[in-house]
């Protein structure tokens, strides 16, 4: 699939988002003139960051041998988030002004999935091989989820979506080099905490598993587990 086309499908998928993300903060929202009913919003943000991403190999018993996983992965990230009232626990002073996230949102971005060497053995037919070379993955991905305020500044979250990863090797294998390449379409899911450090400035940490990223035969298949800190700015907002 070209570049076109996996942009094309991450823009649908957000569409398709955010309609979901807007019908569920329509669905409860407060009557003209009830509490709260002005705290409502549409609030657009971006954000950048760099994580730790591990590698968790499909089937480990096939090869033996080392792996170096240790690259720092950025990432970059776009939200649209309807912030509604928040809950009375994490308001304790009616007069306080509650600056962490609430409400549900729908992100889209860019994120690197890591770099990752190796060197040892891998049963081919039952027979050791020697492999070694080097796999680099990247990913577009959008998903929905919910910030829950538990005080005036900080949040929990928890999101899923999917994610259009692609992943290149290269390794000599047996003695032989080759190339390989991979693309495809896979759930992810995740959980963060998130800091207010302005009403307009969040920092949150998150962890991300990126599933099924390769191809089994050529890439290998593995599990990316992503834990990582962006920062987010709010640029604008839209009252509702």
């Amino acid at each position: 699939m070209n570049l076109k086309s996996r942009l094309t499908r991450v823009l649908s998928l957000s569409l398709a988002a955010a309609i979901a993300a807007g019908l569920a903060g329509c669905a409860s929202t407060p009557e003209p003139n009830t509490p709260g009913a002005a705290a409502r919003s549409v609030e657009y943000g971006a954000g950048a960051g760099l994580s730790r991403c591990v590698w968790d190999p499909k089937d480990p018993s096939r090869y033996e041998g080392s792996t170096d996983d240790s690259a720092v992965c950025p990432r970059i990230v776009g939200q649209v988030l309807v912030k509604m009232p928040p809950p009375s626990f994490a308001q304790r002073d009616a007069n306080a002004s509650v600056d962490a996230r609430s409400g549900p949102f729908v992100e889209v971005g860019y994120a690197k999935l890591g770099d990752v060497d190796f060197d040892g053995t891998y049963l081919y037919e039952d027979v050791p091989v020697d492999d070694r070379g080097s796999i680099e993955a990247e990913a577009f991905f959008t998903g929905a989820g919910y910030y829950l305020p538990v005080t005036p500044k900080l949040s929990l979250s928890g999101k899923a979506g999917f994610a259009l990863w692609d992943v290149d090797e290269d390794e000599v294998f047996g003695g032989v080099p080759e190339s390989h390449s991979a693309s495809g379409t896979d759930p992810y899911y995740g959980l963060g905490v998130s800091w207010a450090l302005k009403p307009s400035l969040f920092v949150e940490a998150q962890w991300e598993r990126f599933t099924d990223i390769g191809e089994p035969g050529e890439t290998g298949r593995d599990d990316v587990d992503s834990l990582g800190v962006t920062l987010n700015w709010r640029f604008g907002a839209n009252e509702m």
